[in-house]
């Protein structure tokens, strides 16, 4: 039988399991938003189970970051300078907003991985990260996925029967893509 069920997974629980545990948030997203028609099937149970799986995934990306921070942060400091500057300022967010950040460290780009390893490096106890850890988790992972729902159905709707609004908004979304690209690109340019 687990054989069997196997077999017939579909690749977007891979695709979410894999995505989450590297924490790539607009990956997610838009595997979620390119889900849909599997998840219309049976929403109410598609949608808790890619939470779950995206919760357990993140959190186990956070965990070993955390111990890795626990049994290996000073040889890390050596190695990696960087981590240094942003330890410091980590340690001075979790001073000042302590759960906060661990509830919210998944939204901190380019925070994303030095802050579990900072606080791995810290007084907290374990327990308590993995606790809030875990909470951070499924807000994180419920606030992307039903996001990417909702937007892949709305996307849905506007491909399948467009209108003159529709196609609007669609130039809207490629023009104001293509000029953060572009951006970005000449500002990478300087």
């Amino acid at each position: 039988m687990l054989s069997y069920s196997f077999y017939h997974l579909d690749p977007s629980y891979i695709l979410v399991l894999s995505t989450a545990f590297i924490e790539a948030t607009a990956l997610l997203f838009l595997i979620i938003a390119d889900s849909v028609s599997f998840i219309e099937k049976d929403p109410y149970l598609q949608l808790p189970n890619f939470v779950i799986l995206a919760t357990m995934a993140s959190t186990l990306h956070n965990q070993l970051l955390f111990l890795l921070g626990r049994f290996f942060g000073n040889h890390l400091f050596k190695t990696f300078p960087k981590i240094e500057k942003k330890s410091i300022k980590i340690n001075n967010i979790f001073q000042k907003y302590d759960i906060l950040l661990i509830l919210s460290m998944r939204y901190l780009y380019g925070l994303r991985i030095a802050a579990p390893t900072v606080l791995g490096m810290s007084q907290i106890s374990w327990s308590r990260f993995l606790m809030y850890d875990l909470i951070g988790g499924l807000i994180w992972s419920s606030s992307l996925i039903l996001t990417g729902y909702f937007f892949g159905m709305s996307l849905k709707q506007v491909l399948t029967c467009p209108n003159h609004y529709s196609l609007a908004l669609i130039s809207i979304i490629i023009l104001f893509t293509l000029f953060i690209f572009l951006k970005k690109r000449y500002k990478n340019k300087e």
